[in-house]
């Protein structure tokens, strides 16, 4: 190494010395963020019950109440399935009734899917899910609520496809 560059890289390392590490500037005051715009307003759900649904009242009841507001005729918050009556609860999904998918993602707490929505999404009481899943541990049976009763109530329709 050249003497001229020795002195250079010396000058340099004292400067650096005497300099001192360098100051950060202050952290800047935080901005004040307005508050976030209200979701809008859903529009009622249209299809909430259908006549003759095959579905025992209490299960309809809590289906009616927690589920069909995006599970319902068109669907809406992109639900994959209508769950309005027995048949669209027997009907095939992937190999398996949709009911057994319903009663995993009951079971799971996955459902009902926690989404921005206004008004907010209500989560499963303890009371819901155990309805719900005794319906399913039975093997998801016909029932009747109301003037639906008839003599076929507690048998299971044929599976569709």
């Amino acid at each position: 190494m050249t003497s001229a560059f020795v002195a250079a890289f010396a000058a340099l390392l004292l400067w650096r010395v005497l300099e001192g590490p360098k100051k950060k500037p202050p952290p800047a005051a935080p901005m004040a963020l307005a508050p976030p715009e209200p979701l809008p307003l859903e529009p009622p759900v249209q299809v909430l019950r259908v006549a003759n649904s095959g579905l025992p009242c209490d299960v309809d009841d809590v289906l009616a109440s927690k589920c069909r507001r995006c599970h319902t005729q068109p669907p809406r918050h992109s639900a994959p399935v209508q769950l309005l009556s027995l048949d669209d609860l027997h009907a095939d999904r992937n190999g398996a009734p949709v009911y057994q998918h319903v009663g995993r993602v009951v079971e799971s707490g996955y459902m009902p899917f926690a989404i921005m929505a206004n008004p907010p999404i209500e989560r499963l009481t303890d009371a819901e899910k155990q309805t719900l899943l005794a319906w399913v541990s039975a093997g998801a049976p016909r029932g009747a609520c109301g003037a639906d009763a008839g003599p076929d109530a507690g048998q299971k329709p044929a599976r569709r496809r």
